[in-house]
């Protein structure tokens, strides 16, 4: 007989991850600690603002709403980048990481609302334009075999960061009830994430090919003159839901909070300057 195999539990482990390129692993580790900040103000941001600053809900909400629309423009703008020459996916994601990162240390120390409401506006450009980056480098590391699991990697990642984020933030509060530190720990965590785009990610835009064009009709890529408005339909929502989803998100906590207490604003644009 022969002599019993042996068990190793990091082979094992491997063989049982999905064979993606290296970058594709670092991508998703920075979007780890990205995450982990985002989950530290994705709960306790409006309830700091209201509760500690002093806005009112209604101040909170319009800054909150201005990261939406902020947001619509940076998804277009970052749409053009990622493919431009001189931008291209890593410039974006480094300038994207830096916006992130001041509009943090602004909503660190907002004392006014002008403040705040830029602090936001920020806060949105820079996460719109780091979604559409981070999805094309993806896709550009990926063959059609991997890519599936490589989005689903990438996607594992940002929800275990805000799930860990909040937890961790949860946990900190509970102790020390500083809110401005979270902010600060999130910027440095875009930057961190900025750092390993700078050293780790180099450019994975393609070169624009050279050959003649190929009518869009022959190869069904791209409008054709028979297109149908429903397919710009799902691009329109999903710029909506961005506005609602960043606005529900953070504002959920203090509103319960207020109707828990029974306060509430007797108008709709009181204490706005």
């Amino acid at each position: 007989m022969g002599e019993p195999r042996s068990f190793h539990p990091l082979r094992a482990i491997q063989a049982w991850l999905p064979s993606l390129r290296r970058e594709i692993w670092i991508l998703a580790t920075g979007q780890l600690l990205l995450f982990i900040g985002q989950g530290f103000t994705l709960v306790y941001a409006s309830i700091y603002f209201v509760n500690q600053l002093g806005f009112s809900p209604t101040q909170v909400g319009i800054a909150l709403g201005g990261a939406g629309l902020s947001g619509i423009v940076g998804r277009f703008v970052a749409g053009n980048a990622v493919d431009s020459a001189w931008w291209g996916r890593r410039r974006t994601l480094l300038i994207a990481a830096v916006i992130s990162a001041l509009a943090c240390f602004c909503l660190a120390f907002a004392d006014t609302f002008a403040v705040l409401l830029a602090g936001n506006l920020l806060l949105g450009l820079g996460i719109s334009l780091y979604w559409p980056a981070t999805l094309a480098v993806t896709a550009d590391l990926t063959t059609t075999e991997n890519r599936a699991e490589a989005f689903a990697l990438t996607q594992l990642s940002n929800n275990l960061g805000l799930g860990l984020g909040a937890l961790l933030a949860g946990q900190y509060i509970a102790r020390s009830g500083s809110y401005p530190v979270l902010f600060i720990c999130k910027g440095i965590t875009y930057l961190v994430f900025g750092l390993v785009i700078y050293w780790a990610i180099a450019e994975t835009r393609p070169e624009q090919d050279t050959s003649p064009s190929i009518p869009v009709a022959a190869t069904g890529v791209g409008p054709s003159p028979g297109r149908s408005p429903l397919r710009d339909f799902p691009n329109g929502q999903h710029f909506f839901r961005g506005v609602r989803g960043s606005t529900q998100q953070q504002s959920a906590p203090v509103s319960g909070q207020l109707c828990a207490g029974g306060q509430h604003d007797d108008w709709l644009l009181r204490d706005v300057d």
